[in-house]
């Protein structure tokens, strides 16, 4: 027998996908209560990711505790790049020609959410080729136009116990330059 919470546990993931696959937007924030399920949303997403054209997450940072430049470190290390100062990314970014999905946990955990989203990833999101899928409390920190979920107490029912984003993301096979594989 299916629940309430399974059935919008499926629309979720199904909303999330969808996007990926076919919504011109390029920003999919994630966003909703503590303990909602955000996390386990975007953790199932990258497992499913690459299993279907337009899916494949180029970079993942959990965003928990850094400040903007580690952020920018992080995303450049995961791109290829290797780390790069916030300015510096952004002009590697931009010289990129692939199209590239990042996906942003925990960005209400940073040090400075607004700060990173001003300096780094809102410039990110003007280069046309980037989209981000990224997990919020805070659904007002962008100005650009995004597609939003709200998730709501136990609106996501994940079939295992609940892990933090960190543990989750240990599961991801890895290549040997420990990029998601």
């Amino acid at each position: 027998m299916q629940t309430d919470s399974q059935i919008v546990d499926t629309q979720a993931a199904q909303a999330l996908l969808d996007w990926a696959t076919g919504d011109t937007s390029r920003l999919f924030q994630v966003t909703g209560a503590r303990g909602s399920g955000k996390s386990q949303l975007l953790a199932h997403f990258l497992v499913i990711s690459g299993s279907t054209p337009g899916t494949v997450v180029h970079a993942t940072v959990p965003a928990k505790g850094l400040h903007v430049d580690g952020l920018a470190w992080e995303l450049g290390r995961q791109l290829g790049y290797g780390p790069q100062p916030v300015h510096g990314l952004v002009d590697r970014v931009a010289a990129d020609p692939r199209p590239l999905l990042m996906l942003v946990p925990d960005l209400h955990l940073t040090r400075d959410p607004a700060a990173a989203v001003a300096d780094l990833l809102g410039p990110l999101l003007r280069v046309p080729q980037v989209r981000m899928v990224v997990e919020s409390d805070d659904e007002a920190l962008f100005e650009e136009a995004a597609h939003v979920i709200v998730l709501g107490p136990g609106a996501y029912e994940p079939p295992r116990p609940q892990s933090d984003f960190a543990s989750l993301l240990a599961t991801v096979p890895r290549t040997t330059h420990q990029r998601p594989d």
